[in-house]
């Protein structure tokens, strides 16, 4: 199946704009999707009820950390249905991850408990160094870049290129991404 034919196939809307239909099933694709993440099962508690409340933080408020803010859902034309995401790094760090000024604490330690509330806040305040990453590794490399920050598909539908696709359609220009 060529781009074109995914193209067809599917179509990009961002996570921003989305209906409370459509973050459910970004949320339960996202929990999912990284299940098995060991990064993941140590940041989101082993029970039921806080790991749903764990998920439905990060679909809520994940916001300041580029997830939804520069997101885009994969959805099949034909149903409507998402079956995928990507979201990007934008290209100059913020100045402030928002995860280290206590605010970021105060909210989601009620969420998640104390344990996993430091575990994501000096997670989260890695976010907006990719900058730096990319100039130390590739100083040939002046241009702003967006890094990209997590792709999922829908397991059911993995194999079929969707994260590939979607991937090289990650600029926000919707140009193709430039690999390195």
């Amino acid at each position: 199946m060529s781009a074109t034919d995914r193209d067809v196939i599917f179509e990009l809307t961002p996570v921003a704009t989305a209906n409370a239909a459509d973050r459910a099933r970004f949320l339960n694709l996202l929990g999912l999707c990284f299940r098995d993440d060991p990064v993941w099962r140590t940041l989101v508690p082993d029970d039921t009820a806080s790991r749903h409340a764990a998920y439905r933080y990060f679909a809520e408020n994940v916001r300041i950390h580029g997830l939804i803010k520069h997101g885009h859902l994969v959805r099949e034309r034909a149903t409507g249905r998402i079956v995928g995401h990507a979201a990007l790094f934008p290209p100059s760090p913020p100045s402030s991850s928002g995860a280290n000024d206590g605010a970021f604490r105060a909210q989601i330690e009620p969420v998640v408990g104390a344990t996993v509330a430091r575990r994501l806040e000096a997670m989260f305040g890695k976010f907006g160094e990719m900058t730096d990453v990319v100039a130390a590794a590739r100083p040939e490399i002046k241009d702003p870049i967006w890094g990209l920050q997590a792709v999922i598909v829908d397991p059911a539908m993995q194999g079929r290129g969707i994260g590939t696709w979607r991937s090289a359609r990650c600029s926000p220009s919707s140009r193709p991404c430039r690999w390195f």
